[in-house]
């Protein structure tokens, strides 16, 4: 199932923020937005390198430098140009002490305009106004953000169906103003299916849970990755015949089942005896004819690691 480990990280972030507000005396704070998230905010972070930007902002001295939004506090026009107000939102000046966008040459060069569409300058921000600034920005083709609609990039229909993350992970419909996982169909179009399983419509992601999504996989036949106990969402190995018919048992040894901690429904294809590493390519090609236990792979040397190969490919 699609992993979302960076949730995790939003939320530390936004703590952070929460406390930087705080010291720096602002009525409060959001968390920052990050590749894949949607645009960042005034509310941010600041590069903790950027002395000028935290000077005389009472945010220099927390636990962490940086954590603290820079037009949080009385700033001049010199730190709001040094400031990550400028470098990414495109507010550069300053006006009643906070950092505005009062140029339009600073919303062209600012980095969310490259990202996310924000090219156009509007009451002291930068906005997307029109279809071509959507169109110029990265979220467009990765995303499927083409479309400005209340100053920001949307999604299209056709936006999501060409975007890359459809032809990686699925989400390939329009789902409100983004694009998400909406059937089984838009999974059955990705990569991660090809590749990993994952054709199924789980939670809003694609995940692997069916035995024919893993059968039909290259993880299959190339690792013995073949079934799926269909709550993880992944596939695995469950006995030493999905490793004998893959292609890493011919070309590395992977030839024996071993169980994965943690799942106790399946597990991996690996060497596991120097009988997997006999008749294996890596032997024959690399002298790698020896099963490291600590790898579950085939080595020059037993118990090695650093010289086995790596890849059936």
């Amino acid at each position: 199932m699609t992993r979302n480990r960076e949730w995790a990280h939003f939320a530390i972030v936004g703590a952070l923020l929460a406390l930087a507000a705080a010291a720096c005396g602002a009525p409060g704070s959001s968390s920052p937005a990050a590749d894949g998230a949607g645009p960042v905010d005034a509310a941010t972070t600041v590069d903790a390198s950027n002395s000028l930007a935290l000077a005389d902002t009472g945010c220099a001295n927390l636990p962490v430098a940086g954590a603290c939004m820079p037009d949080c506090a009385t700033m001049t026009t010199d730190q709001c140009k040094a400031s990550f107000c400028c470098t990414q939102l495109g507010k550069c000046a300053m006006d009643s002490g906070a950092c505005v966008a009062d140029s339009q040459s600073d919303c062209t060069a600012s980095k969310n305009c490259a990202t996310w569409g924000l090219c156009q300058l509007a009451g002291g921000s930068c906005i997307a106004a029109a279809d071509a600034d959507c169109a110029s920005a990265t979220a467009c083709p990765s995303q499927g953000l083409c479309h400005a609609e209340g100053g920001k990039c949307v999604a299209t229909a056709a936006g999501c169906a060409a975007s890359t993350n459809c032809q990686q992970s699925g989400p390939c419909s329009k789902v409100g103003d983004l694009c998400g996982v909406a059937s089984n169909a838009d999974c059955a179009k990705s990569q991660a299916c090809a590749q990993h399983g994952q054709c199924s419509l789980a939670g809003g992601n694609c995940a692997a849970m069916t035995t024919a999504d893993c059968a039909g996989a290259k993880d299959c036949s190339t690792g013995g990755l073949c079934h799926t106990d269909g709550g993880s969402g992944q596939c695995f190995a469950v006995s030493n015949a999905d490793c004998l018919a893959s292609s890493a048992c011919a070309a590395l040894g992977h030839c024996s089942f071993f169980n994965l901690d943690g799942f106790a429904s399946g597990g991996r294809c690996g060497a596991l005896t120097d009988g997997d590493c006999a008749n294996s390519l890596a032997c024959k090609n690399e002298g790698a004819c020896s099963a490291s236990a600590k790898y579950h792979t085939c080595a020059k040397t037993p118990n090695g690691g650093g010289d086995t190969w790596s890849s059936a490919d």
